[in-house]
């Protein structure tokens, strides 16, 4: 039986310009935490 991959998105809030996402350093750690592993960024 293979393993099972799991995927979750981060999404950081942006303001009210909507140009610069709030840092992401505290939600990413959490996940981390959680044993989530950061594979990949897109910068849209």
């Amino acid at each position: 039986m293979a393993d099972a991959w799991e995927y979750e998105t981060l999404r950081p809030p942006r303001g009210a310009t909507k140009k610069e996402a709030t840092d992401p350093k505290a939600a990413l750690n959490r996940l981390g935490s959680d044993g989530w592993e950061l594979v990949d960024t897109v910068d849209p």
